[in-house]
């Protein structure tokens, strides 16, 4: 469930249900809403709309049978009247999610453009007006991602906790995707094996904006858990062991490379030349248990 609040008195001024029908059974449930919507200038709303749950199944019900059908709007982008919270437009990106691939990410509204991104891993562009979808970018390693899945495990990318896991950033008509490179044997009735996130890897991938094609790559040691950040022609990426790389934003070079004493699962945040970063994920375990914000001082200019 979508609300709208009164900003002065907290009244409910609207509702939007993210589950269009009743569910068909009791233990079925989901659709909700991770991270925080987008407003743009004309009053719409867009926002990422989460997988159905439980997600894998059982042996009389596989594949997601408690929840049969497309199940309205999950792992879609809903876009609403942020005035009256009527339904304008939509696009299910992932119909009858059976992975745990919600789209769950904050969406980018760039001009007359909206690009958003999930745990699928694929990066798709629609046109605000429209609602049409102008193109989607399959980023990281995908296998057995698609459709139904079999009876007995088979390894599944993106797996559980993989794709884009965390927000993505834009700056002069590109898009930068921290990819989580996480697979899993996964069956139609349950994930085999739940591997620890330690075991994952990690890309960022430039994409173009206008036509969604790769620029460039780069590979990462560790799963990025914190959202891309863009400052001075340079892409900050934190990772779940604690490094923070800045990446020149044209080419992808490392430009230079920080490591914490925790690892990072938030957003590093940019204020004029000073780049905060926070730490406090129990990975990797140097010194006890540390949760801390280090500041850093930036230079003038890209590099």
């Amino acid at each position: 469930m979508l609300y709208a609040l009164d900003q002065r008195t907290g009244t409910i001024r609207w509702r939007f249900d993210t589950i269009a029908k009743a569910w068909t059974h009791p233990s079925a449930g989901g659709g909700g809403s991770w991270f925080t919507p987008s407003l743009a200038s004309d009053g719409h709303l867009y926002v990422g709309i989460s997988n159905p749950d439980p997600w894998g199944g059982s042996a009389k019900l596989p594949n997601g049978g408690m929840y049969p059908g497309p199940v309205l709007y999950t792992d879609a982008l809903v876009v609403l009247d942020a005035r009256t919270g009527k339904l304008l437009w939509y696009d299910q990106v992932t119909k009858h999610d059976v992975r745990d691939y919600d789209l769950s990410l904050s969406p980018i509204l760039v001009g007359d453009d909206v690009y958003s991104a999930g745990k699928a891993g694929r990066v798709v562009a629609w046109n605000r007006t429209s609602g049409k979808r102008l193109w989607a970018t399959a980023v990281g390693t995908h296998l057995h991602d698609l459709g139904p899945l079999p009876k007995l495990p088979v390894r599944v990318c993106p797996g559980l906790w993989g794709g884009v896991l965390t927000p993505m950033a834009y700056a002069r008509g590109r898009l930068f995707v921290p990819v989580v490179q996480r697979c899993m044997a996964e069956s139609a009735i349950h994930i085999a094996r739940l591997e620890p996130l330690t075991n994952a890897q990690g890309v960022v991938v430039a994409l173009s904006a206008r036509k969604g094609q790769k620029l460039w790559s780069r590979t990462l040691g560790s799963p990025p858990t914190g959202c891309a950040t863009v400052a001075n022609d340079v892409v900050l990426v934190p990772t779940y062991d604690g490094h923070v790389d800045a990446l020149e934003t044209a080419t992808g070079k490392v430009l230079w490379r920080v490591r914490e004493r925790a690892g990072i699962i938030g957003c590093p945040a940019v204020a004029g030349n000073l780049l905060l970063v926070g730490a406090g994920a129990p990975y990797p375990v140097r010194g006890g248990d540390v949760r801390e914000i280090i500041a850093y001082g930036l230079p003038e200019g890209r590099s």
